[in-house]
């Protein structure tokens, strides 16, 4: 009885292995590439006190800096954003 477990089991392992989905490979570099960037940005977002604007990237180091910019869906979250940004998004309504 012990043989017909046993070859149960490596049937069904045997089994499993040959239709297990493949992750296609992919290259490594622009993996790595895209943490180098990352980590740039978030170098460059520590530097200031109120961090990066989201859309053009400039630094935000005071309060006078950025404005909040609420989409008119009314949701009541706002986006910190440079006061230029928040012009150019404005426009757009």
């Amino acid at each position: 009885m012990a043989a017909t477990s046993t070859m149960a089991s490596n049937y069904w392992t045997a089994t499993a292995q040959h239709v297990m989905p493949v992750m296609p490979v992919m290259p490594l570099m622009p993996v790595l590439q895209r943490k180098e960037q990352e980590q740039d940005e978030e170098e460059r977002w520590n530097q200031y006190k109120y961090g990066l604007c989201p859309i053009c990237k400039v630094g935000m180091d005071d309060r006078a800096d950025f404005t909040f910019h609420y989409t008119t869906n009314g949701d009541d979250n706002g986006t910190m954003m440079c006061f230029d940004c928040d012009a150019k998004l404005s426009l757009r309504k």
